[in-house]
Order: structure tokens, then sequence, then C-alpha cells
């Protein structure tokens, strides 16, 4: 920014905030303002521009729309959500030359809109080359490398899994590691997905004294690219104790010294036969994790009317020991690929739970039981809806 564009900032910011100070109580319960760009300013294009707003909101402030031409270009969080009076910056980046109109609307705790503030600007200069090292784009992403544990290798239990992504001028949104019993993965149920591309490693816990084949596969929305070379291992399982049988003595054989005697009885030896001590074999603790439920409302990338609630709904799953109850968390994408944790909940005993959800943003779930015995089953796959602005 220019100092003398700094200085004007600066001037419009102060000004603005002693006018925040004194709103009435009988103004508008929600105003915004564009502090930056000014009315009728020339940018670059290609460039990425900080949007610089403020908004008040008599009840809380919640997020900001910023819309561009008409269009709505993306809508975000205030960093203290529930502030009366609070400074957001929202980046927009044009890409061709041209008068363009930014709007902005700011939203309170209640969902409730203010009016629009609006500032034109133009646009010239020639286009600046895309960045590198973004998130890919489906058609470009590439199998993922494996990296431990290595291939046919046999571990201790709850082994770590270590991958890499081998091209650096983009990212995955996130990867899907694949785990199954037999090479051709029929079943992937002991699998897991990241929540973004940087976990590159996790130790995850499979039942012992079995073999296992596992694969990575990179995910940018809606598609996945193709898996790496499957590898196999086997998790060793657990050490038996040996068990101790007590020697039983013989039965013995009691032979009197008898007197000497005018009549000689007749003798019966005793028959007595020690009872052996038993050996108790403790019940082994259960260590199986439950089944993964899955994730069915909504349905994966759905699109819904604008609402307060949703209600997140899955499968339910059985197990020997009992299913305790199941463990949500829900994300919202705060601006392109970046997804933001919104909340947790559980132990829930049901299958189903009502969120409160906002107006115009993209969410995202997953979910995974507990058993009576305290194992946690893998997170579900992840399931995407969007909340329509209407």
């Amino acid at each position: 920014m220019k100092p003398k564009q700094l200085l004007f900032v600066l001037m419009l910011l102060t000004l603005t905030l002693g006018l925040a100070a004194c709103i009435p109580e009988d103004s508008a319960p929600q105003r915004a303002w564009i502090d930056y760009p000014i009315e009728g300013e020339t940018l670059p294009v290609g460039e990425a521009i900080q949007v610089i707003l403020h908004g008040y909101a008599r009840d809380g402030l919640a997020d900001a729309l910023l819309s561009v031409n008409g269009e709505a270009y993306r809508r975000d969080a205030f960093p203290v959500p529930g502030e009366e009076f609070d400074e957001l910056h929202q980046e927009w980046r044009p890409e061709a030359e041209g008068v363009y109109t930014l709007q902005v609307i700011v939203y309170d705790q209640t969902g409730a809109a203010s009016l629009p503030a609006f500032v034109s600007v133009q646009v010239t200069g020639s286009a600046l080359p895309a960045p590198t090292g973004g998130e890919c784009t489906p058609d470009a992403l590439i199998a993922p490398l494996l990296v431990a544990p290595a291939d046919g290798a046999t571990l201790e239990p709850d082994p770590l899994l270590q991958w890499a992504y081998p091209d650096e001028s983009c990212h995955p949104h996130s990867y899907a590691i694949d785990i199954a019993e037999d090479p051709s993965f029929a079943d992937i149920s002991w699998g897991f997905g990241t929540l973004d591309h940087t976990e590159t490693s996790r130790t995850w816990p499979l039942p012992a004294g079995q073999c296992y084949y596992w694969r990575v596969r990179a995910y940018a929305p809606d598609a996945f690219g193709p898996a790496s070379p499957a590898w196999s291992f086997c998790v060793n399982g657990p050490t038996e104790t040996p068990t101790n049988t007590p020697e039983i003595p013989d039965t013995p054989t009691f032979t009197p010294t008898l007197a000497p005697a005018t009549n000689t009885p007749t003798l019966h030896p005793p028959t007595w036969t020690p009872t052996p001590t038993a050996t108790r074999t403790p019940i082994p603790a259960d260590t199986t994790p439950p089944p993964a439920p899955a994730p069915v409302v909504p349905a994966n990338n759905l699109e819904l009317s604008c609402r307060a609630t949703q209600t997140l709904a899955w499968t339910p799953v059985n197990d020997p020991s009992g299913i305790e109850g199941y463990y949500v968390e829900l994300e919202k994408e705060i601006s392109p690929g970046n997804w933001q944790n919104d909340s947790e909940w559980g132990p829930i005993s049901g299958k189903q739970i009502d969120v409160s959800v906002n107006c115009g943003l993209r969410y995202r779930w997953i979910v995974r039981a507990r058993d009576g015995a305290g194992n946690f089953s893998n997170w579900s796959a992840i399931s995407n809806f969007a909340i329509l602005l209407d």
C-alpha cells in the first residue's frame, strides 16, 4: 500500500472508531464499512488485494460476505466472534482489467444481515502469472510415495505409517490411507483420512497377529488422484504367558507297624487324594476397535437451503462390548481450501445430532465410535455439504 493510501486508511479508521463509539442504541443494529480500497482507486491486475472492512452488530458480529460485481466471492468469520465492533481482512485477486464494484455485508450472531457497503475501483495492468505451491487441481494430482514401514516389515502394535507427496509445484487438499487385509483392497474399513495435506504420518491402532496391505491416495475437492504402489506389513501378536500345571502327587501308601497280637486285624489303607489347586486363566482385554460408522445425512457434496441448524446422521455400528457413544467433528471453510474447526461433540448415544450452521458456507464432518472397552473406531470418510445463501 502506498504511503498516502496508508495515511488515508489510518485517518478513516480513526474516524470510524470514533463514530462506532458513538453509535446510539436506536440506530441500525448492524453496519458495514469498507476502509480499503477507497472509492475510485486504481489497482493492479493479478495481485492479491486486502479488502479491509469494519463491522458493527448490536447482538455481536459473526461473519462478513464479500461480493464482486454482484456475485458472492467469499465469506469469512470475524477474528473474535461476538464482538460488537471489529475489523476483518478479506483477500481479493482481480484476474482481468476493468471496473469492479465491491460489496460487503456483515452478519450478527442471530444471522441478521446489515445493509451493504459499496466501493468501485479500477483494475489495470498486465496479468501476473499464477502463483505455484498452492492446492492442486484434481487433474494435477499424482500418486504419493510410501516411506515407512518398509514393504514386508514385521512391526510392533500401533505401527507408524509415513508417506510423502513428490510434487512441489502444488499440494493436495488431504490424503486417504487405504488399509486392507487383502491386496485387492476390497474392504478398506481399517483405513483413515487426514483433515489436511500437512499430515504425512500417523500412528494407527490395528489388531495384532495379522498382516495388512496399505496405499495412499491424494485428494482434491470431489476427486482422488492415482494410488501409490501397495506395500504390506504384519503386526506382531501378543506374547503368550505359559500356564504352569501343578503336579499331583501319587496316592500315598500307608503301612502301619503292628505290635504282636494273637488276632491279626484286617487293615484298610487310606484312599485320600489331594485336590489340585485350579489355575485361573485371565480373560483377555478387548483391544479390537469397533467398525467405523458412515455419514448418511446430508449426502456428500449436497447443497442445502439456508437454515440455522442441520441434522448430521450416520449408520450405527455394533460391537461385542457394546457402543459407549459416537464422536463428531465439524469444520467450516473460512476461505477456499482453508478449513477451521467449528465444533466437537461426544459421546452421543443416538445416531444423529442437530448442529448450528451459517448460510453461505461449506462444511465437512467426520464421525467415529467408541466401544464399551474404550476402543475408538477409525474416523469415517469426510462428508461435505454447503448451506446456500438463497
